[in-house]
């Protein structure tokens, strides 16, 4: 059987020694010596993990294997020329005179992706699909007449072009007065939100 031992540093017994005394004079020492300790405790040498048995998983090999992926951010701030959205524009603004998701996937595939991911919503709160769970979206623009669902068309294009499709959903939705909290710090893609055509990219 292996037995482990640890060294303790000399002032770790001092402090306990301090704080017994403490304890039994009715003094106060115990501020000092929590941070004598802290202190002591920043400074030792950190135990090095060993990564050698850390290894991607098999869907993030995957994704890794990619090697090289678009994402479309198509949204009211296309027509406003702003970066960020507040979830105050109009949606009547949103109205392309033509909309060729064909194009964008054609495109992304000469450029060598392998997977697109579409901004279905931003921060702003503006769906890029006739969504049941807000108004805001493109079903209250003009475009269609209010009948699109960009996420489905190029969704669908994606696949035509032997592309991976992904959506990305910001959390944050500041067109929604339930949500009006600060900005979430991350926002993440799964791999597994993703969809895969029945053949492997080239």
């Amino acid at each position: 059987m292996l037995k482990t031992t640890q060294k303790q540093h000399p002032a770790a017994g001092t402090c306990q020694s301090a704080i017994l005394k403490s304890t039994m004079l009715g003094k106060n020492l115990l501020r000092p010596c929590t941070l004598a300790l802290l202190t002591l405790a920043a400074s030792a040498p950190a135990h090095s993990q060993n990564f050698v048995d850390v290894k991607p998983s098999p869907a993030q090999v995957e994704w890794q294997d990619l090697e090289i992926g678009v994402i479309i951010h198509f949204s009211t701030n296309t027509f406003l020329n702003r970066e960020w959205g507040d979830g105050t524009a109009d949606p009547s603004v949103f109205h392309p005179a033509h909309v060729d998701t064909d194009q964008w996937m054609e495109a992304a595939k000469a450029g060598g992706a392998r997977y697109a991911v579409l901004v279905a919503k931003h921060h702003d709160g503006f769906t890029l699909w006739p969504s049941e769970q807000t108004e805001y979206g493109v079903k209250k623009s003009p475009w269609m007449d209010g009948k699109g669902d960009l996420v489905r068309m190029a969704s669908a294009s994606a696949h035509k072009a032997g592309l991976g499709f992904g959506i990305y959903l910001s959390p944050w939705d500041r067109h929604d007065p339930a949500t009006q909290t600060p900005k979430p710090t991350t926002s993440t893609i799964s791999l597994n939100s993703m969809s895969w055509p029945s053949t492997t990219a080239p």
